[in-house]
Parts: structure tokens; sequence; C-alpha cells
């Protein structure tokens, strides 16, 4: 009988740890390295044909991680995660897919309460198991009750959606007419069809999942950010020199018409051009903001009269890159004492644009 007890006292911790190793419970950390992370995100796995095979780790902002230490019970395409890692630059990878990162710790993406869809936004990760093509935007908005939005991969759609519960129906889609590569036109064709063909619909934390009617694997959405509505062409058309600063009126005005380009794969400005780079917006108080510039209270007025300024922060191989600060429809982009406006060119493009 002791011995017995003894056994089942021995085994009970083994049969424990093995059960935590065949799979990724739901919330359960899972430690992989010692010491403090420098990036948190969450994410999805995706598995690419590289080099025999390689998984990524996509985020919400659509930067992707490659991580030298991905445990194999993690190892499965299309699974939602949350990831604590460390930059890696001393390494690099053959395919070259995005920054190289260590995880320090990782466990499956806890499931949150399901929001409403009206108002939300959503960037395709999986096309029913094919993937999306690299550096491709396609999304999905649902701007109001009863109506569907995006980007399908060359053209900006529209068209109408009935939600009952967790059964939803998308249709009478009309889109632009460009034309695109071969291969960005079939990928777009496949993707409306499929929304056309949508049933019903889950979501789990960040991630969306469409499924349709003909049991073919569903496609996987994670929502947008809110930095999405930033992505898309500025243009420099005035500036204000409320201090002292380096420019002067003439030196200041010559800057105008110089254009912004953000997007999530890439960045520009003035000719530099930044690949994958990472945002981080936070709320900016305009007061504090005045004093470390030691500015007049007026002196910034499209910052000073917004419903909501921030601070938008871009970051370059992890270094920082641009500082800009967001008012209502416009950014200012400090710069030798000058504070250059910048305004949409041609509209924000948010889920509904490239």
């Amino acid at each position: 009988m002791m011995k017995s007890s003894l056994y089942s006292v021995l085994l009970l911790p083994l049969a424990l740890l093995l059960s935590a190793c065949s799979s990724p419970g739901q919330g359960d950390w899972q430690r992989l390295a010692p010491g403090e992370p420098d990036l948190r995100f969450t994410g999805m796995v995706h598995y690419l044909e590289l080099e025999g095979g390689l998984y990524l780790i996509r985020d919400a902002g659509g930067t992707n991680h490659n991580p030298v230490n991905l445990p194999d019970v993690f190892r499965r395409d299309g699974l939602a995660v949350e990831v604590e890692a460390r930059r890696r630059d001393d390494l690099l990878s053959i395919g070259m897919v995005g920054p190289m990162v260590e995880l320090v710790r990782i466990r499956r993406a806890e499931p949150e309460p399901a929001e409403p869809l009206p108002g939300s936004r959503w960037r395709l990760e999986d096309l029913g198991g094919r993937g999306v093509l690299d550096r491709v935007p396609v999304t999905l908005a649902f701007p109001e009750q009863g109506r569907v939005a995006g980007f399908a991969s060359c053209n900006a759609f529209g068209g109408f959606a009935d939600i009952d519960g967790e059964r939803i129906r998308i249709g009478g889609l009309i889109a632009t007419q460009k034309s695109c590569t071969e291969a960005v036109d079939h990928q777009e064709a496949l993707y409306l069809a499929a929304l056309e063909s949508a049933a019903r619909f889950t979501t789990q934390g960040p991630f969306l999942y469409l499924y349709g009617r003909d049991h073919a694997p569903p496609l996987k959405f994670i929502r947008i950010e809110e930095e999405e509505r930033l992505m898309g062409d500025w243009i420099l058309t005035a500036h204000l020199l409320p201090g002292i600063g380096a420019l002067s009126e003439a030196e200041a005005a010559a800057w105008h018409g110089r254009r912004l380009q953000l997007r999530f794969p890439w960045a520009e400005w003035d000719g530099e051009r930044c690949d994958s780079p990472r945002y981080r917006l936070s709320p900016l108080e305009p007061d504090a903001l005045l004093a470390d510039y030691r500015l007049a209270p007026g002196s910034l007025p499209p910052l000073e009269t917004a419903t909501r300024p921030q601070r938008l922060e871009v970051f370059c191989a992890e270094r920082p890159w641009l500082e800009l600060l967001v008012g209502d429809n416009r950014l200012l982009l400090p710069w030798d004492g000058a504070f250059f406006e910048l305004e949409p060119d041609g509209g924000i493009h948010s889920a509904t644009g490239q």
C-alpha cells in the first residue's frame, strides 16, 4: 500500500508536466528564458515555406517577429498568442522576414468578451489557409450597423452586413475598378468571394474568425490598432515658429509641400525610408508640452483646441525616428524649433483605404 502511494506521488507531477508540455493551456504562461523582456504584444503564429519551414509571430501592428526559441507546442499556424520577448539584433535570419526575437514568456491569447462588430476594424491575417501576400493590406471594417467596408488587396469596397448573434451575411459588395498585378487581383477575388460566403463569426481577444458555408478554413483577422487611422499620406501645408529655433520664416516656408507617408510595413519622410517601423500612440497634455518647449499658452492652437491630443512616436529598428503631435485631423512635426503642420493628402487611410 505504501509502495503504491509512493508511485502515485512520483507519477502525478510527471503527468502534470507532460500535460503542460503537450498543449499550451489558455492563460498559462510558459517561461522560456531568464531576464526581463523589452517587447510585449499579442499576435498570431504563421508558417512560411522558407528554409524548409519557418514560423513567425505577426503582431497587431503587422510586424513580423522571427522567434529563435518557439516551442513545438506553439508551432500551429493561426494560433493566437501573447508574447513577452527580447530583440536579438545580434542574430540574422536567412529568411529576413522580420526582427529576430528571443521569447521570454509565451501563452495562448486569453479569450475576451465578444464586442459588437459595428465600429470595429480588422486586418486579414489568413485567407482560408492561403496566408496573405506580403505588404498587401487587406482589411474589413464595420463602420456602422448593417454596413461593411474595407480594402480588398487592390481596391476599396463597401456593402451590407446582416448580423444576428454569431450569424452573419455579407453582400452587395461594390469595389473600385483599379487593376494590380495578377497575384494581387487573384487574392482580391478570393477575398471578396469568401466575404460573400460568410455564414458565422467568432471573436477571441483581438482576433475575428469568419466561417463560410462550405466548411473551408475560416478567414482570420486581427483587430486594427488605433494607430491605423493615422496611416496614409500627409503633406506639409504650414508652420509655426512660436519660440526660439534654428529655422527662419523663409527656411521653414521652403519645407511646404514635403510629404510624410505612414504605413505599417514601411514609412517615408523627405526621402528617408524606414522598413518595418513600430508606432506608439500615447495621450498628450498640451500644457505639459508647452512647458517642455517653454512656449506661451496659445502658441500651438492645432493641439490646444484638439478634442483628444496625442503623441505618435515612430521607431525604426527600435530607435526613435520621428515624433509627431496629433491634433484633430492634422499632425504637428517638431523640427529645429519649428512646428510643421501636416494634413491628410487625399484623406486619411483607415480600414477602407490602403
